[in-house]
């Protein structure tokens, strides 16, 4: 659907929606804006058309003068010199099609390099959340006695009250919160921080790796991306060095004379 088609049915929609005012403003707001957009539209339209006649235009005339240039060089050049700055052209172009695929390949090691840190980065990531994790049992035990400590102070509350009932429950509960207390001891405990630790200090290090490899190929793809762009930006002065220094194309051979013949003898 058009935006003009679009705006016909906004139109319709606006005149059954007379009688509800909450779709009337939004309506008239989305007409309101559809109609900015096509005046946008047929603004840009009018000058793209302005604009390629221009260029239409202008190849015309450049190609009128080209024309003529290339009967004036047709006419003082030979096959040979035309074919020895085709070839001239063809070696530069050459070479730049070279740097381009070098480049290429430099993007893609890059790319994987940059895959692999991230790589690196989650493992190490990860390594710091399971080392900063071993804390947590302990701040958890903390906690847990504590709310222990209040359920005691409230069962004592309730066997005064003679609420025995009541204070099955809370037993129950302080019971689960001393379990849940429970740690483990220092000699697993530091087996666990040291194997985190070395799990980090491992993660670190393969994330550096990885980090300067990056770096390492970014350099190269900024190297290589350098040598595309002057190639491509002395191309024109590197090919008429080329062709003025080269040296002057051989000339066509000479045709063969034609085999003489002998006379028919004298009857």
């Amino acid at each position: 659907m058009t935006p003009k088609e679009m705006l016909k049915k906004l139109e319709a929609q606006l005149q059954e929606a007379l009688t509800q005012a909450d779709k009337v403003a939004k309506l008239k707001a989305e007409i309101a804006n559809l109609k900015k957009l096509i005046a946008d539209q047929d603004a840009g339209e009018i000058q793209y058309e302005k604009q390629y006649d221009a260029v239409v235009q202008d190849q015309t005339k450049k190609t009128a003068v080209a024309d003529v240039q290339n009967k004036t060089v047709g006419d003082n050049t030979t096959a040979a010199e035309r074919k020895q700055v085709d070839g001239i052209v063809t070696g530069v172009d050459g070479v730049i099609a070279g740097l381009v695929t070098a480049l290429a390949t430099a993007a893609h090691d890059t790319s994987g390099a940059w895959t692999k840190l991230i790589q690196k980065k989650a493992v190490t990531s990860h390594a710091q959340v399971t080392l900063a994790a071993l804390k947590e049992p302990w701040k958890a035990a903390q906690k847990a006695l504590k709310d222990a400590e209040a359920l005691l102070t409230a069962t004592d509350q309730q066997i005064a009250a003679k609420n025995y009932r009541v204070a099955y429950y809370l037993l129950k509960e302080i019971h689960g919160r001393i379990e849940a207390a429970n740690l483990d001891t220092p000699k697993v405990y530091g087996e666990s921080v040291s194997d985190a630790t070395e799990g980090l200090f491992d993660a670190t290090g393969a994330e550096q790796d990885a980090k300067d490899d990056f770096g390492h190929k970014t350099a190269l793809t900024n190297t290589a991306q350098k040598a595309v762009d002057d190639a491509k930006s002395k191309r024109q002065d590197n090919i008429i060095k080329q062709v003025n220094t080269a040296p002057a194309a051989p000339a066509a051979p000479a045709a063969a004379p034609a085999p003489a013949v002998d006379p028919a003898p004298d009857c």
